[in-house]
């Protein structure tokens, strides 16, 4: 199956590194110009200019801290003037720190629900009136496997992924009608800073070393590895493809199998 992206237009959120770098770059593999944003502008500026000299493709590199209404809808807006339209969107960013719920303070529960949450409505609802004049489009939300089941100590990001899982489906019926599909990529243990740091936390958590966590971990992921940013970015790209127009209001576990109940 040969997936282009020739002629379309996707923004991607926390584009500057992990997953959501990797899913820009994947785009622009499929020849889609990108919008990209993230809050360190260097590290943003340096991989859009990379990924448009390698790739030839027009990138579109936006400063944003998406905690902030008036920056997601400066950064739509712009990537909608300067790119021509908008047929796609992946809201990927929102780094929100693990600890159990009741030990999370005021700052980290409110950080959660306005980047992460509030960030992915704030852009998602910005983007389909772009959409819907281009006739139709795809959004991803990028959220996690902690969304289904609790992992380690994951207060803030479990409540928060749990509520996009819900708004991911209630969105895919409203905007079915306007030929817009949304869906929903739930990645596991993801070689990448975040999941070092979330790790990290999880062995001292448990007095353990961080090695020994790892080690236990990766024996209860049955294709004993961990995942590799592009394995998530291999299923955004699918699912906003043709060869997925018929697929809408999903949450796919990219994970290795190790969630369990949830299929």
């Amino acid at each position: 199956m040969n997936i282009r992206l020739d002629g379309k237009v996707a923004l991607v959120t926390g584009a500057n590194r992990g997953i959501g770098l990797a899913i820009a770059e994947g785009f622009a593999e499929d020849g889609a110009s990108l919008g990209m944003a993230a809050r360190d502008a260097a590290k943003l500026h340096a991989e859009a200019e990379r990924l448009a000299r390698t790739y030839n493709v027009r990138t579109l590199p936006v400063v944003s801290d998406l905690g902030r209404l008036e920056d997601a809808t400066r950064f739509v807006r712009a990537c909608a003037e300067s790119l021509g339209r908008i047929d796609i969107l992946v809201n990927a960013a929102g780094d929100v720190p693990s600890s159990p719920p009741l030990q999370s303070s005021e700052d980290d529960w409110e950080n959660g629900l306005s980047v992460k949450l509030l960030g992915y409505v704030r852009c998602a609802r910005e983007a389909v009136s772009f959409m819907k004049r281009a006739g139709g489009g795809s959004i991803v939300h990028i959220v996690s496997i902690s969304g289904r089941e609790p992992v380690g100590a994951s207060g803030v990001p479990g409540a928060v992924n749990a509520a996009l899982l819900n708004l991911t489906k209630t969105m895919a019926d409203e905007l079915a009608p306007a030929g817009i599909r949304v869906n929903a990529v739930n990645p596991g243990f993801t070689q990448t800073a975040r999941m070092e740091r979330h790790t990290a936390a999880m062995a001292h958590a448990q007095g353990i070393s961080h090695d020994e966590l790892k080690r236990r971990i990766l024996s209860t992921i049955p294709l004993g590895r961990f995942g590799q940013a592009m394995d998530v970015a291999n299923m955004v790209r699918f699912l906003v493809s043709d060869a997925a127009s018929y697929i809408t209001g999903v949450a796919v576990n990219v994970d290795g199998g190790f969630s369990r109940g949830a299929f």
